[in-house]
């Protein structure tokens, strides 16, 4: 999935944590499986590698 740092770091912060959410539609808890499951490239200017694993450690560590 090939997005924007602004897009990336908004579909970060919403679709990974929907797969299970209980209040998600069966249309959004399917996106974010599929979402979970790709490999995504961020394009941008001010988007660090730092960014990146603080988002990650954040939706996915704790």
């Amino acid at each position: 999935m090939l997005l924007g740092g602004r897009s990336y770091r908004t579909f970060s912060g919403f679709w990974p944590g929907m797969a299970n959410h209980p209040d998600a539609s069966p249309t959004n808890r399917e996106f974010s499986r599929r979402y979970n499951l790709v490999e995504k490239v961020a394009v941008s200017n001010d988007l660090t590698l730092e960014n990146v694993l603080v988002q990650y450690q954040v939706e996915y560590m704790s």
